[in-house]
């Protein structure tokens, strides 16, 4: 092809394939088509479309007449200030043609679907390619343990209904509220911090795989089902004294599988098991944890992978 762009900005001349641009993708919000095309290039400029690529550089579209207020996702953001304040940073700028008004956005609680607006904020008027920045401390002390899902919306009109689907919407943010026990309590009836896993999703009162929790042919109505390599956290808040466990490979790996187990409390290694294998049935844990404060339940590889490690915290809880 050897067709050239003649734009304004001097690189006349330029061939179409040394052009570094893929075409059909996204550029700074605006949707750029594939201009490697003779007569697109070299089109006179009045006959040109309005996302065009110049000289290698896409533009925009020109933005529609009126106001038109975003959220930048990237910086919608969710930090934690205390163990149980968050705090939301909402950024709403203007991309429109013209000055929006003063209009309003909300924090919607989107988990599972429901929309329940958490509070209402004032957006400013904004001049064009304006923006300002929004924050809202969250307490969630009167909020019941779990996960929660939230998104901001905002329309310039001051129409905001209870529906992500009629406004500018952020993408979804997740926060966890994980509450202390003050009583004896299965782990799996509590809420974690943060978990990771190597393979598959962590089973409350089941195993990895969705079965009863059963280790050397005992089987157990409570425990935590995972997989190395795999960590857990909870917030114990310094009120527990114990935290007591069987734990060992799964039966459903049929004899397969190796493991070790390591409990750890404020970053500190408190109890660890050898590697232990699916033919090796249970090991009992019973550890000290008074004064602490986050504890973490770990299941390492056992030092050869993670095939068939399906590791189970069989019957685990911590007792005051």
């Amino acid at each position: 092809m050897n067709a050239t762009d003649t734009g304004a900005d001097g690189q006349a001349g330029k061939k179409v394939d040394e052009i570094p641009f893929p075409g059909n993708v996204t550029a700074d919000g605006g949707l750029i088509e594939n201009y490697r095309d003779p007569a697109r290039l070299t089109a006179p400029e009045d006959e040109k479309p309005a996302d065009i690529y110049v000289a290698g550089k896409p533009r925009r579209r020109a933005p529609e007449p009126g106001p038109d207020l975003t959220i930048d996702g990237r910086e919608f953001t969710v930090e934690s200030v205390d163990e149980q304040t968050w705090r939301i940073t909402v950024p709403i700028a203007n991309v429109g043609a013209d000055q929006s008004p003063a209009t309003t956005a909300a924090l919607l609680d989107v988990t599972d679907e429901q929309q329940h607006r958490l509070t209402t904020f004032d957006v400013p008027a904004l001049d064009v390619n304006e923006y300002t920045i929004l924050t809202y401390d969250w307490d969630t002390s009167m909020v019941s343990a779990g996960r929660y899902e939230l998104q901001a919306v905002v329309d310039p009109h001051d129409e905001i209904q209870e529906s992500t689907e009629t406004n500018n919407a952020s993408p979804t943010a997740e926060i966890t509220v994980a509450k202390p026990p003050t009583s004896d309590t299965y782990l799996s009836d509590l809420q974690w911090v943060d978990a990771t896993i190597g393979w598959g999703e962590i089973g409350l009162d089941e195993s990895v795989e969705g079965n009863p929790i059963t280790i050397g042919g005992t089987t157990y109505e409570k425990g935590i089902g995972t997989h190395a390599r795999s960590e857990i956290t909870y917030n114990l808040g310094e009120n527990m004294s114990r935290f007591v466990s069987d734990v060992g490979v799964d039966d459903e790996v049929e004899g397969d599988g190796s493991v070790g187990f390591k409990v750890v409390g404020d970053g500190e290694t408190l109890a660890e098991t050898d590697v232990l294998t699916g033919s090796g049935g249970a090991t009992h844990l019973d550890v000290d944890v008074s004064g602490v404060d986050t504890l973490t339940l770990v299941v390492t590889d056992g030092g050869n992978g993670i095939d068939s490690d399906h590791a189970d915290w069989a019957a685990a809880r911590v007792l005051t």
